[in-house]
């Protein structure tokens, strides 16, 4: 450990750099202005209690010094409160949360043939979900967790199973023949079941799931049937 620098004259060097020059310095006599060897920025603590002890800042050059005393940032007509200035002190956000709304490398997750989804993993996120896949809900608390499911390529056999809990709310089955819209509701039904025809499911589907409550899930489906369409719900 090194040892510290001792004040021995009027003007003591404590910090310089090879280059730049003298970075810190102390003593009882200001350096006057002009001076050389001081680096831009350099602090020059003023000893002398007479003179108020007061903290000097050089704006000049190496080559020619001005020390004037640092003041600090006048923050005399600032409107803003304590309470805005200290963004973080009210933060009830966790790590993961944030990466969860943040992070857009983790928008998009992949199902595979099974899922067992959890809000820490798919909360907030995008699950691009094959042809064939059997996708479990977790229990509904009220968490307010948004669960999204997308088909990129049209189902064979998809379920999407709520798991101790009611699903309440419509899907919309766009009718292949018709142009028409059948809506069904999900009417406290506990399973989505498509498989690329009369029940919807094909290529493009969109299913949204909200936990809204203790054992109650809000959906919300668009998805294009085939044939004679059927409720997607059970």
């Amino acid at each position: 450990m090194s040892k510290p620098h001792q004040i021995q004259d009027s003007t003591t060097i404590l910090e310089r750099h090879p280059i730049r020059g003298i970075v810190k310095a102390a003593g009882i006599t200001v350096p006057t202005s002009g001076s050389v060897g001081y680096a831009p920025g350099c602090l020059f603590s003023d000893l002398d209690a007479s003179a108020g002890s007061t903290l000097y800042i050089n704006n000049g050059t190496k080559a020619s010094s001005t020390f004037v005393p640092f003041t600090g940032v006048d923050l005399s007509g600032l409107t803003t409160t304590a309470t805005e200035l200290n963004l973080l002190s009210g933060l009830l956000a966790t790590a993961a949360e944030i990466n969860s709304t943040s992070d857009a490398s983790t928008r998009e997750v992949l199902a595979g043939a099974t899922l067992a989804v959890t809000q820490a993993l798919h909360d907030g996120r995008t699950v691009r979900v094959p042809a064939i896949s059997a996708i479990t809900l977790p229990a509904a608390t009220g968490s307010g967790a948004r669960y999204r499911f997308v088909g990129a390529v049209t189902a064979t056999a998809v379920t999407i199973t709520a798991t101790a809990a009611h699903l309440f709310g419509n899907a919309f089955l766009i009718s292949d023949n018709s142009a028409a819209v059948v809506g069904y509701n999900a009417a406290g039904s506990t399973i989505i079941t498509m498989a690329g025809s009369v029940n919807g499911g094909i290529k493009g589907w969109i299913v949204e799931i909200e936990d809204v409550a203790t054992s109650i899930l809000i959906v919300r489906m668009n998805t294009l049937a085939s044939g004679t369409e059927e409720s997607p719900f059970s």
